[in-house]
C-alpha cells in the first residue's frame, strides 16, 4: 500500500515551481512530476480500496492497493520529439483526445473515435508529424472541451 499526503504534495509542488522558474529543474522534468502526482491522486481517489483520513491539519491521506495488471488500461500516450508537442494521449473510455504543448497548454477534444487514435499511431510510427495529423484530422473537426 502507498500512502499519499495531499498537504505535503502541494508543498512539494510549490517548491518544484520555484526550482523550475529559477532553472534548477528542467520544465519538462517538473511537468512529468506533476503528471505523475495527478495520476497517482486520481488512482488513489478512484481506487476501490480507498481509505480517507482528515486530521487537524486538513491533510488527506489515502491508501490504495496496486491494481492488478489486467485492470490497468493500455498506454494511450505518445511523447514525440517535437518542438511544439510535449504529449498526446487518448482515453478510449471517454473518447477524449488530449494534446499538451511544450509550453503546458492543453487541448482536449471529445467524441474522438478510437480508430482516429489508431490512424495517428500509424502515421507517427511511419515517421509522419503528429502536429500535421492533429491540424488535418482533429483541430476544427471535433468539439474542444478546453
Amino acid at each position: 500500500m502507498k500512502e499519499f499526503n495531499l498537504y505535503d504534495a502541494f508543498n512539494f509542488l510549490a517548491k518544484l515551481g520555484e526550482y523550475s522558474e529559477s532553472g534548477l529543474v528542467k520544465k519538462s522534468d517538473a511537468q512529468n512530476v506533476v503528471k505523475s502526482l495527478v495520476l497517482h491522486t486520481l488512482d488513489c481517489l478512484n481506487g476501490s480500496d480507498l481509505e480517507k483520513d482528515f486530521d487537524s491539519e486538513n491533510e488527506c491521506k489515502c491508501e490504495s492497493k496496486k491494481k492488478e495488471e489486467e485492470d490497468i488500461a493500455p498506454d494511450y500516450s505518445i511523447y514525440p520529439n517535437s518542438s511544439w508537442i510535449e504529449n498526446v494521449s487518448y482515453d478510449p473510455t471517454k473518447e477524449e483526445f488530449t494534446l499538451i504543448t511544450q509550453e503546458g497548454s492543453a487541448y482536449v477534444y471529445k467524441n474522438v473515435p478510437e480508430e482516429l487514435w489508431d490512424d495517428l499511431l500509424d502515421e507517427y510510427n511511419s515517421g509522419q508529424s503528429i502536429g500535421d495529423f492533429y491540424n488535418k484530422n482533429i483541430k476544427g473537426q471535433y468539439d474542444r472541451l478546453y
